[in-house]
């Protein structure tokens, strides 16, 4: 346990908030965190019932820990899914915001888009992935997501994306 701790405090030093206005950026969701922005008092206090929802998508734990915690940290309350069939049981009610990786266990992310559209949800979506294709990319933009970041990416990128403030 000592170790993942120490892994995820490491990957964390090394999760850099880089800003772009690009609706489409490159990059890597690389970890943990990004110390120098919790630091900076990321967090904004809110009671639990009042906290904006996120659902993460994302089979890399180290990654989802990485998200959870950053979003925590600044007021959110935090659902995660680790394949399709968890992203689909969260749904109810639905989040304000998903961020979601394309590449899961049991599919492709693909298919959430579409159920939240078949559902007529609200929710918004910030897609993650190493997906390169244009044609899976194409079929990806039909559905709208606010954003497509292209991994390695950063939370800062992914708050961007999302309208959040980030730390100057």
């Amino acid at each position: 346990m000592h170790e993942a701790h120490a892994a995820t405090k490491l990957a964390a030093a090394k999760f850099q908030s880089q800003v772009s206005s690009d609706r489409v950026y490159s990059g890597r969701v690389d970890a943990i965190g990004e110390i120098a922005f919790l630091v900076r008092g990321g967090a904004m206090p809110n009671a639990q019932n009042n906290k904006p929802v996120v659902l993460v998508v994302e089979d890399d734990l180290v990654v989802a820990s990485a998200m959870r915690m950053l979003f925590e940290r600044r007021g959110w309350r935090v659902l995660h899914a680790a394949d399709l069939a968890q992203a689909k049981a969260q749904l109810s009610p639905p989040p304000q915001w998903v961020v979601l990786d394309l590449m899961l266990p049991d599919g492709d992310g693909t298919e959430l888009l579409r159920e939240m559209k078949r559902q007529g949800l609200p929710s918004k979506t910030v897609v993650t992935t190493g997906v390169v294709e244009p044609n899976h990319l194409k079929a990806v933009e039909e559905y709208q997501p606010t954003a497509i970041l292209h991994k390695p990416t950063s939370f800062g990128r992914i708050l961007e994306a999302m309208g959040v403030a980030t730390p100057q």
